[in-house]
């Protein structure tokens, strides 16, 4: 059965200039050849320092084990009685039923998905609506007062899934937040479907109609499976290339490019002055 495991760290790292010097040295590995094109060069190397700050033994010893995880994500499509994909977290905690084991824990930005198209939803995005469109919002436990409201798994009942309810006032509070809740990003919100030619994917290089079959091309992820030694191929969402995608309730255009996104961020972290790094405002919340 189909399964992807994400690891999410959190980089031991906390003054200015070392924020920046790590920063910029993920910004040099594009300076550097694959060494299987170039036997000579350091680009594993210089990868594995970079990853050894957060995935070596003690890397945070302020955290439960001293592990530098922050959580660990499962994707999967192994649920033997609704064949959903089904999303969850995981995290190591310090106390509870098991301390330091991976713990399941709720799964960030995403309501439960009994919260879907009821007065609950709507009066939540009415309310947080300013904060939603800035990306600074963060999806409560409970609301309204008690009532139970974030998802303890995420499901993805099929490919064009997205949030919605009656009563929303504004369709852009609705797209943020259906776009940045885990099920909206993998189903019809930021339109997982991996671009194809003829029910083929594209090549990731030449853009062109591949000649192999489909099986490795699904709807549900952002980055496809791939065979050793081959190039994933990725979704509209991360690269920005062909067709825009339409707002599943507006019909409005969306063009994404998350890759773009991510590397706009790394040039900040790696080029702003630290006066600016201490003055400017978190980055918007995101899933993952």
């Amino acid at each position: 059965k189909p399964m992807t495991v994400i690891f999410e760290y959190g980089v031991p790292l906390s003054t200015c200039a070392q924020i920046k010097n790590w920063s910029q040295q993920w910004q040099q590995l594009s300076s550097l050849d694959f060494v299987s094109a170039d036997p000579t060069s350091t680009f594993n190397a210089d990868l594995e320092a970079l990853t050894d700050v957060v995935a070596l033994a003690n890397a945070n010893p302020a955290k439960p084990n001293g592990s530098a995880i922050n959580q660990l994500r499962t994707n999967n499509f192994i649920e033997p009685f609704t064949l959903d994909w089904t999303m969850r977290e995981w995290q190591i905690t310090g106390a509870g039923v098991a301390p330091s084991h991976l713990t399941a824990v709720t799964t960030k930005q995403t309501p439960a998905n009994s919260k879907w198209n009821t007065s609950d939803l709507a009066s939540y995005l009415n309310t947080f609506e300013a904060d939603i469109v800035a990306g600074t919002h963060t999806v409560p436990l409970s609301f309204p007062g008690a009532t139970p409201f974030l998802s303890g798994q995420s499901a993805v009942p099929s490919p064009a899934f997205f949030w919605d309810a009656p009563g929303i006032a504004n369709n852009e509070g609705r797209h943020h937040f259906s776009l940045n809740t885990c099920n909206g990003c993998h189903g019809g919100e930021a339109g997982a479907q991996l671009p194809t030619v003829g029910g083929l994917p594209l090549d990731p290089v030449t853009g062109m109609g591949a000649t192999g079959p489909s099986s490795n091309a699904p709807s549900f992820v952002h980055i496809a499976e791939r065979n050793a030694m081959s190039q994933s191929h990725l979704s509209r969402f991360l690269t920005g290339t062909g067709s825009a995608l339409s707002d599943p309730v507006s019909g409005v255009p969306r063009v994404f490019d998350d890759l773009t996104r991510r590397a706009a961020d790394l040039d900040f972290a790696a080029n702003m002055p630290c006066l600016m790094l201490s003055l400017t405002p978190a980055l918007a919340t995101r899933s993952h």
